[in-house]
């Protein structure tokens, strides 16, 4: 779509241009100018990826029920069983959690979080934004598990006031993955809410 845009553009800047040249040059120009279209359209490639992400686990591992009442809904097992089957067909395939996974099921609540943290690395995410219910337990329970993963952290906005080396020091605000030749940034804000 945007070569089509360029080529167009391109293509009426020498539909002005060309009258104030002579017949000779107006032919260079025009094949000068078709042959860098050509070229640059011969090197333009589509690389297609697959976004997948996960949110609001609130560390439930099983299914569970919804506030209406509905049992056997949700769960890190149903969302491991689609990210698998996708990740089996699509090639290229980014993971993100985008927060509030550790804070919630029982499962979760009785590893301390360690349960829905080793699922996300046995998955193969490629980062772990932090949300609000990360704190719930504390800032202490949160870097125990920070120090345990191998996730890539994501919170740009969280920072601490303290002059001591942050308790998150992994926490990145930002990653950056080639995919398939294409640079592609991950960039993890969380609500601004989490002080109060």
């Amino acid at each position: 779509m945007h070569l089509h845009f360029f080529g167009s553009f391109c293509l009426q800047s020498i539909r002005t241009e060309i009258p104030r040249l002579t017949d000779g040059s107006r032919y260079t120009f025009f094949v000068l100018i078709v042959f860098c279209l050509l070229s640059f359209s011969s090197q333009a490639r589509e690389v297609s990826i697959t976004m997948l992400h996960t949110t609001d686990l609130h560390g439930h591992f099983l299914p569970a029920y919804d506030y209406e009442g509905h049992d056997e809904v949700g769960g890190l097992l149903r969302c491991a069983t689609l990210i698998e089957k996708i990740k089996a067909r699509e090639k290229n395939v980014l993971l993100v959690d985008c927060g509030d996974l550790i804070q919630g099921g029982a499962e979760s609540y009785n590893t301390q979080g360690r349960v829905m943290i080793k699922a996300l690395e046995w998955l193969g995410y490629d980062a772990w934004v932090l949300e609000n219910h990360e704190f719930d337990w504390g800032l202490d329970k949160l870097a125990k598990l920070h120090d345990l993963t191998t996730l890539n952290m994501l919170g740009a906005n969280i920072k601490t006031s303290s002059r001591k080396q942050h308790p998150l020091n992994k926490n990145k605000p930002y990653i950056m993955k080639d995919i398939d030749g294409v640079r592609v940034a991950l960039v993890g804000l969380t609500t601004p809410g989490i002080p109060s």
